[in-house]
C-alpha cells in the first residue's frame, strides 16, 4: 500500500536516517517516511539543516 503525507513544517520535531531511509518525527509522535526522491527537496527547502 502506498500512502502520501502532507506535513506542516512546524509539526516536525526531528528527523533521523540517511537519504535512503529518512523519517520525520512529528510533535504528536507520528513517524513519517520520506521518499528518496523528496529528501533533496526537503534539504533544499531548509527542513533538514538542524536536527531538533
Amino acid at each position: 500500500m502506498h500512502r502520501s503525507w502532507w506535513v506542516a513544517r512546524k509539526a516536525v520535531a526531528r528527523w533521523e536516517g540517511a537519504p535512503r531511509s529518512l523519517r520525520l518525527y512529528l510533535v504528536n509522535d507520528v513517524s513519517v517516511p520520506v521518499s528518496r526522491a523528496h529528501v533533496v527537496r526537503l534539504r533544499d527547502a531548509g527542513w533538514l539543516k538542524d536536527n531538533a
